[in-house]
């Protein structure tokens, strides 16, 4: 509700800067050009710290979304259980939380591992979750997606600032469901709570 008065205010102070700026140019002038012209100025005075942003994140995050986002497997599970020969047909799935160095364990072999990574000079971050082979830190798949904006981390939760530029993922409700999905069925084929 305080954001939303704070958008309120601003744009009242927006609209304000451009009357009274040109309603005084056009006084002094008489130039509807001239006062055309200041009018213009204040626009962008106001434009500028509210939407200046938009475009280059807007963009980033597109291209970072064609190039790099989704669930990428490197090694199938059928592939695993070749290379480890045995080993799938004695894993359990942990029923706990268990974290190894950063790791959260689904199994004795299989982890997840979780970080984001912000852009410089840019409001993007990549979000990326890895199913890695604890036991020799090899990675077997990826789900990469990306965030832009500016968040307010608050008392009530996780809010936008500027709630023009926020975007929670590269994909749509549907589309996150069908990754969702695809990597439920991997987990599941490396026994891992995660899966079931």
């Amino acid at each position: 509700m305080f954001l939303f008065l704070i958008y309120i205010v601003y744009l009242a102070l927006w609209v304000l800067l451009i009357y009274v700026s040109c309603f005084i140019v056009w006084k002094i002038s008489k130039s509807k050009k001239i006062a055309a012209m200041v009018g213009s100025v204040a626009f962008l005075i106001m434009y500028w710290p509210a939407f200046g942003d938009y475009i280059p994140t807007w963009w980033a995050h597109k291209q970072l979304c064609e190039k790099e986002a989704g669930f990428k497997v490197y090694v199938t599970p059928e592939q695993w259980a070749k290379e480890n020969p045995g080993i799938l047909e004695t894993l359990v799935p942990y029923r706990d939380d268990a974290i190894k160095e950063g790791v959260v364990l689904g199994n004795e072999r299989i982890g997840l591992k979780f970080a984001i990574y912000p852009y410089p000079n840019l409001n993007v971050r990549k979000s990326v979750s890895t199913i890695i082979d604890i036991k020799n830190g090899e990675v077997l798949a990826e789900d990469i997606d990306f965030r832009r904006g500016y968040i307010n981390y608050s008392s009530d939760g996780i809010a936008a600032v500027k709630i023009w530029l926020f975007l929670h993922s590269c994909y749509s409700q549907e589309e996150l469901k069908e990754i969702v999905k695809k990597r439920k069925y991997f987990l599941t084929k490396l026994k891992t709570i995660w899966g079931n």
